[in-house]
Order: C-alpha cells, then sequence, then structure tokens
C-alpha cells in the first residue's frame, strides 16, 4: 500500500538566501549588543575612576595649623615691648624717644627707665615668641608625617592634591611663624640700638648744661 502524499503546503522549502540574509541579520544583532555592553563596561570603569578621583583625603590638619597661628598671634598682641601696628610704634617711639631734650636730669633719668622698662619687655616677648615656635617644631613634624604618608596612600586626584594643599599649608605656617620671631626680635633690637642713640644724645645735652658758656668766670 502507498502512503498518502502530503499536502503541498505542508512541505518545508529551503532557502539559502534568506538563510544567508537571516543569519547575517542575526549577527549584526549581535554585534550591536556587544557594542553596547562593551559601551556600558567603559562607562562603569569611567565613573569608576572619576569617583575614585574625587575621593577626598581622609585627614586635615588645616584646622590645627589655623589654631596654632591664632594662638601665636595671641601671644604677640599680649606682649607688652613689642607693637604689632605702625600707629602703635609711632605713639611708642614719640613716648620714649622725645624729639626735645630732658628738661632736667631727674625727667632724663625717667624717660630712660622708661626705655631700660620697654627694652627688657621687647627681649621678654622675643623669648616668648621664640620658645612658643619651637615648642610647636614637634607638633609640625607629626603633621608633615602624616601628610605625606596621606599624600602617598591617596587614592585618586582630588585625595593627592589636598594633601599637597594642605603641606603647602604646613610651610606657609611656618613661615608666618619664621616671619613673626624675626619681626619680634629685630624690633627689640631696634629699641635698644634707639636707646643708645637716645644716651649719646642726652650725654652731650648734659654736658653742654654743665659746661654752660665755656667761661669759668668773667674778668673785670
Amino acid at each position: 500500500m502507498l502512503a498518502p502524499a502530503a499536502p503541498a503546503n505542508a512541505l518545508v522549502v529551503y532557502d539559502p538566501a534568506n538563510y544567508v540574509q537571516n543569519a547575517l541579520q542575526a549577527a549584526r544583532t549581535l554585534q550591536r549588543i556587544n557594542q553596547q555592553i562593551q559601551s556600558l563596561q567603559n562607562q562603569a570603569t569611567m565613573i569608576g575612576a572619576m569617583l575614585r578621583n574625587l575621593d577626598h583625603l581622609d585627614t586635615t590638619s588645616l584646622s590645627a595649623m589655623t589654631s596654632q597661628l591664632t594662638s601665636l598671634r595671641r601671644l604677640i598682641a599680649q606682649g607688652q615691648g613689642v607693637s604689632a601696628t605702625a600707629g602703635a610704634i609711632d605713639q611708642r617711639i614719640a613716648a620714649l624717644f622725645p624729639k626735645t631734650s630732658p628738661t632736667s636730669v631727674a625727667s632724663g633719668a625717667t624717660q630712660a627707665r622708661q626705655r631700660i622698662e620697654t627694652q627688657m619687655a621687647g627681649f621678654e616677648d622675643s623669648l616668648k615668641t621664640q620658645a612658643h615656635i619651637l615648642s610647636e617644631v614637634a607638633n609640625d613634624q607629626a603633621t608633615l608625617t602624616t601628610l605625606t604618608t596621606a599624600s602617598e596612600r591617596a587614592n585618586g586626584n582630588l585625595a593627592a592634591t589636598q594633601a599637597t594643599n594642605q603641606l603647602l599649608a604646613l610651610a606657609a605656617k611656618q613661615q608666618a611663624q619664621l616671619q613673626t620671631m624675626l619681626a619680634v626680635h629685630f624690633q627689640a633690637n631696634a629699641l635698644s640700638d634707639a636707646d643708645h642713640l637716645q644716651q649719646r644724645s642726652d650725654a652731650q645735652t648734659e654736658m653742654r648744661r654743665f659746661l654752660g658758656s665755656g667761661q669759668a668766670y668773667t674778668a673785670k
């Protein structure tokens, strides 16, 4: 017996051209998907790098350095022998070194004693300032070690930049301390030099008063 023949519409017809076209379309679709995946991976990598660059430094010494400079300014403001402003210096010079000569030996002695007391206070202020700055050396060394270590371990550009900025701030702080110490020291020395000149001037004035006209007596 013969099997019944299959209907014509049930036969599968193989079309090579259509198969190739479908395969190419599938390959192009897969390629686009791979490109999108690669793009997403690149974006994820870029975002990760940006986050690392924005990672801030986990340590800061700015508040401590600011506090140390504030303490130094407070020490200078409390000083009795130095003046922090030009106006205060002018007043002190006018009081200690008047342009007119003393009217008497007593007034000259009073002015000399005031100058000596001011010089002593100035040198005391200079020594206190030096001692205060020297006491900060150990703190500065510890701060330098901390910031250098943090800079070496910085993961991103932001953290490295912040560490560098704090190191620069430490250098600026030390420079300000040095300038303050020199200013106080030079001001105290200037007062001492001015006092020596004033003593010479007062001595010459007293000598002229003692000698008078230079004539011991007037012949008759």
